[in-house]
This record gives C-alpha cells, sequence and structure tokens, in this order.
C-alpha cells in the first residue's frame, strides 16, 4: 500500500511539474488610446583606435528622452501613436576636444549637436502592431530638408562626421531606426519559460549592421517579465563607406552585444533593461593628401541603460 501511495504521489508532482513547464505567455503589446509613456536611454562609449603608432580615445556619452501617447486603437487591432525626442544631451571627448550639449540648459546648439538637436519636439506619428512592428512613419513636413540644409553649412569635420553618422536626422526612416529598440518585436504565438525566439534587423551607426538576435524568457508572472538578449553583429556591406572632407573611409567591423530587460506584463511596454555591446574590427582610410592608406585597428564598447519615465 505504501509503494502504491507512493507512486500515485510521485505521478501527480510529475503531472503538475509537467503542466508548469508547458505553461506559455503570451507576449504582445495591450495599449488603449490616452496612454502615454517616455523612454530615457543612456549611452556610453569608449571607442580605442590605433594611429602611426599612438592609441588614441575617445569618450561618448549620450542621452535621450523620447515621449510617446497613443492617438488610438486601429481597426486592423493595431495602434497609432506619436512620438518626440524631448531631451537630448551630449558628452564627448576626443584627441582634437570636447563637443558638449545639453538641450534642457543650453540656449545655443552648437554645429556638431544640430543634426539631432533640430529635431527636439517635433512630432512624429506611425502605427504600432501588437506584436511591436513599427509601420506607416510620417515626419514633420520639411524637417528633414531643415535639417539637411542646416549640416551642409557646416564646414568643420566633426561637423561632417556627425552629418555622415546621423544621416537625414529629420526623416522617417531616422527616426523609425531611433525608436524601434523601445519597441520588441514579440513572437506570434505564446513562448514558454527558458524559451528563446530570434529576430533579425539592420542597425544603422556610422555603416549599416546586420544584428541577429536571440530573446530568451528568462521569467514570467503576472507583473512583468523578464528577457535576456544576445546578438551577433557582422556588417550588411563590408564594401561600404563614406566621404569626409576628401577622404574615403571604410569600416570593417563586427561583434556582440548582451542584457537584459524588463517588460509590463499587460501593456508589454519595456520597464528598464541594460546592454553592453563590444563591436571590433579594422578601419581605412584613403585620401590623395595621404603617401598611402591607413589602416586604423578600433574597438567600441558600448553600455547602454534604458529606463521608464
Amino acid at each position: 500500500m505504501k509503494i502504491t501511495r507512493s507512486l500515485l504521489t510521485l505521478a501527480i508532482l510529475m503531472a503538475f511539474a509537467f503542466q508548469a513547464e508547458a505553461k506559455k505567455v503570451q507576449l504582445q503589446y495591450q495599449l488603449k488610446a490616452g496612454d502615454q509613456f517616455a523612454y530615457t536611454l543612456t549611452v556610453s562609449q569608449e571607442i580605442a583606435q590605433e594611429m602611426m603608432g599612438q592609441s588614441q580615445s575617445t569618450t561618448v556619452g549620450n542621452s535621450m528622452t523620447y515621449s510617446f501617447k497613443v492617438l488610438e486603437l486601429l481597426a486592423n487591432d493595431s495602434y497609432r501613436l506619436e512620438g518626440k525626442l524631448s531631451e537630448y544631451t551630449m558628452n564627448t571627448s576626443t584627441p582634437m576636444g570636447e563637443m558638449k550639449f545639453n538641450s534642457t540648459t543650453d540656449k545655443e546648439i552648437p554645429d556638431y549637436a544640430k543634426s539631432v538637436a533640430l529635431t527636439l519636439n517635433e512630432v512624429f506619428t506611425f502605427t504600432l502592431s501588437r506584436d511591436g512592428k513599427l509601420s506607416d512613419m510620417k515626419a514633420p513636413e520639411g524637417l528633414a530638408e531643415k535639417i539637411d540644409k542646416a549640416m551642409g553649412e557646416n564646414q568643420d569635420m566633426s561637423s561632417q562626421m556627425m552629418a555622415g553618422i546621423s544621416g537625414s536626422a529629420g526623416s522617417a526612416e531616422s527616426f523609425t531606426r531611433s525608436v524601434s529598440g523601445f519597441f520588441l518585436n514579440y513572437p506570434a504565438e505564446p513562448i514558454a519559460v527558458k524559451k528563446a525566439f530570434s529576430n533579425e534587423t539592420k542597425v544603422e551607426n556610422m555603416v549599416v549592421f546586420n544584428t541577429k538576435t536571440d530573446y530568451t524568457l528568462t521569467s514570467a508572472s503576472k507583473t512583468e517579465n523578464e528577457i535576456g538578449i544576445a546578438s551577433i553583429i557582422t556588417m550588411a556591406d563590408p564594401s561600404s563607406s563614406m566621404e569626409v572632407q576628401g577622404m574615403t573611409i571604410t569600416y570593417e567591423l563586427s561583434g556582440g552585444k548582451h542584457g537584459t530587460f524588463t517588460t509590463d506584463a499587460v501593456t508589454g511596454l519595456f520597464t528598464k533593461g541594460e546592454s553592453v555591446t563590444s563591436i571590433s574590427g579594422v578601419v581605412s582610410v584613403e585620401s590623395a593628401q595621404l603617401p598611402a592608406p591607413m589602416s586604423i585597428p578600433m574597438s567600441i564598447k558600448s553600455t547602454e541603460k534604458l529606463t521608464r519615465k
């Protein structure tokens, strides 16, 4: 009898364990008209490179706050939102000097900050699906042209570099790249804890990178979900280059990213997150002013912190 009861108890425990293991979570956005939220993304970068036998380092500190409002729930079960860059600070230290700007305190906008600062409080509208896809992005009329004109008037190298990196900051495509990291592409089907789903995107930062990311649902509760991320980063076009003051600059870089984020279990919105990205490789510079092409080893370590406001 004792053996029978023991076997029965074991069978019940195994059944409950199997049910717990099989339980899955439906990850999706559940918003309503009038919802408002904001994120502050703080990025700290350490860039090291070697030129002509000498090591040079650059530190970059950027902080950007984006504000969002849900305008309406659309007939196709998605949401129409508006978003804007509401605050921006930069603090960059290079061998050539420092570049600083704080949108909340500085009345004058330096040339090197204009490409981003001119987008402050400009309202973009877009559609967000329940699984996190962004579409139908609309930029303020004439904003991209205004920024391109302002950047085209700058002659110094730092301004041209910033223009080359940021591209048309006022365009719908640029704003999509800027805010896409705030909205995770969730899987269509429910997912079990400890299981992963994947996503592949293109990320522009100096050049265009292919990023393949595995997202693992590490834990889930009624209030929040924790998601671990691991990315492999490669260049989308290894032969791509940019032109700056008569120089052709070509990048050969690759790396990875690791981090952890938490999301609200009801709305699906991020609540906080931290990640570290490491990229390394070689930068080649060709110019008629140089006796020979230069090959510059480079490494970039970027630490990102996301905070829900």
